[in-house]
């Protein structure tokens, strides 16, 4: 049984629309924008606590001023993903070292998301999307896809359809849950 607070925080309304496929645990990662603010900096730590003993992390990965760029993962399923040879293949062309942890390579990727003048693609690998088409769009510089969705695909449009329509059914439940006041702590404790 759930026992909802009846209270619904902000962070909860994000993490709902822009990361249940991760909540969820359909993903390895989810990537988003918020402004950047004490009231979300609150609920971010007070998130990283409540879901620590879940393997659930919010880590900012880009900060300005007003904006962030906040990484919602959950650390056995992104490390276990990372450490795929496909995944590390890829990531080693871009600087990674298949020696490097989970929090090395999240630092890595956060310092060449602040310093370098080009966006590093290689992101895609970390929010699950198939290589493929993480390949594709560098190689096409965002243009001529099969299908946007979730992202641009470049290969198996069909299996793509399906993981967006999957990622839509997560995104509209926890947005039902989340406005029905039910917290993401407790869409957490329904994995069990």
């Amino acid at each position: 049984m759930v026992y909802t607070t009846g209270v619904v925080s902000t962070l909860d309304v994000m993490l709902a629309y822009y990361a249940a496929p991760t909540i969820l645990g359909v993903k390895p990662a989810s990537l988003f924008w918020c402004t950047n603010s004490d009231r979300i900096n609150n609920q971010i730590e007070y998130f990283n606590k409540s879901a620590e003993e879940k393997g659930f992390v919010i880590k900012r990965i880009k900060g300005r001023k007003e904006h962030m760029g906040l990484m919602v993962f959950h650390r056995t399923i992104l490390d276990r993903y990372l450490k795929d040879a496909k995944c590390m293949a890829f990531l080693k062309q871009f600087g990674y070292s298949r020696f490097l942890s989970l929090e090395e390579k999240l630092a890595y990727l956060k310092t060449r998301l602040e310093t370098y003048a080009e966006f590093p693609h290689e992101i895609g690998i970390f929010l699950g999307y198939p290589i493929e088409d993480v390949e594709g769009f560098i190689k096409n510089k965002g243009q001529n896809y099969l299908l946007r969705g979730s992202w641009l695909v470049y290969s198996d449009a069909e299996n793509a359809d399906r993981i967006f329509s999957q990622h839509r059914l997560c995104r509209d439940m926890a947005v039902n849950c989340v406005i029905n006041g039910i917290s993401i702590y407790e869409l957490l404790q329904m994995e069990d």
